[in-house]
């Protein structure tokens, strides 16, 4: 096998480098606890299928900011089970035709747009669309501004917020993602009983085994640029790294009671395969990992099959 960090019996025992917060658990239960949001807006969309609605979704989010998801229905008498669709960095929800596949298995599938990225949900900036820059966006002014931690309980509303919905089954409710897509649908499975996760090389876990392996580079550039231009001595490094440790995913995977299922591959230079470790490894529940010794950050064969398959199985359950 090829490696870029460490060898894979190594991986199979790492749980991280990173810090965490001594009253992390406090302030996420605070987070969750003053959680508010307005119900949903459904504009149905002029994308037609003929087993499926397919609807633009907006609500507003705990901060009053409006967020937009892609939601499809299936037509069917019934509630149906749900999926939750989280997009990688800089990206949006997608278009429809990557969605209706599930719809035509029988879910709900909503795909949100994360505020400031690429797709329609708008942010609490001068300017729509902020794109790169994200993972110590509010550091400087302390962890109630981090970027993420906004983000992360977006992925609670929408989860909320579908759950509400007339024609889901509020007890079958899943989600999935890859890089960004896959932290936040780890994130959101630790704070809303999420039936079953399907992750591919999570991102945002991690950040100093990140910085330690000089892999900051465009996903994580932040962390080094962070030091060059703000604590170029490295004074106060414990503190920037602790108050990361409020929005690194490792810190909640603890927390999941579903079935989670991950995929990485070994050479993935973008998000190192011992920081998707240092999370897979604290998940206590049932999970499955399928390793792909020669990929890197990229489309794993048979990735969406064996996702499909393993949302299929939650029909059963």
């Amino acid at each position: 096998m090829a490696f870029i960090d460490l060898e894979y019996d190594e991986l199979l025992a790492y749980t991280g480098m990173s810090p965490k917060a001594e009253d992390f658990d406090a302030f996420w239960k605070e987070k969750v606890s003053s959680l508010t949001y307005d119900n949903a807006d459904l504009v149905e969309s002029e994308f037609k299928v003929p087993f499926a609605t397919c609807y633009d979704l907006y609500f507003n989010s705990h901060d009053d900011v409006k967020i937009h998801s892609k939601l499809v229905i299936p037509n069917k008498l019934g509630q149906s089970p749900a999926l939750l669709k989280f997009h990688g960095y800089a990206g949006y929800s997608g278009e429809w035709s990557e969605l209706i596949h599930y719809a035509a298995c029988g879910f709900t599938i909503a795909a949100m747009d994360c505020r400031g990225q690429g797709g329609e949900s708008s942010d609490q900036v001068d300017c729509e669309r902020t794109l790169y820059g994200h993972v110590i966006r509010g550091a400087h002014e302390g962890r109630d501004h981090l970027y993420y931690v906004k983000v992360f309980l977006d992925t609670l509303v929408l989860a909320q917020v579908v759950s509400n919905l007339e024609d889901v089954d509020e007890s079958n409710i899943s989600a999935f993602g890859d890089s960004q897509g896959g932290a936040l649908a780890l994130v959101c499975a630790s704070l809303f009983p999420i039936k079953r996760v399907s992750v591919a090389y999570p991102f945002l876990c991690d950040y100093k085994r990140v910085w330690s392996l000089k892999l900051d580079t465009f996903a994580y550039k932040g962390l080094g640029e962070h030091f060059r231009r703000f604590d170029p001595r490295h004074e106060n490094e414990d503190d920037f790294f602790e108050t990361l440790s409020c929005i690194d995913v490792q810190n909640f995977v603890g927390n999941i009671k579903g079935k989670a299922q991950l995929f990485t591959g070994l050479i993935d230079d973008v998000c190192p395969p011992s920081t998707q470790f240092a999370a897979f490894n604290k998940i206590k529940t049932d999970k499955k990992l399928e390793v792909y010794p020669d990929y890197g950050h990229e489309k794993l064969k048979d990735l969406l099959d064996l996702r499909l398959q393993f949302f299929m199985e939650a029909l059963d359950d």
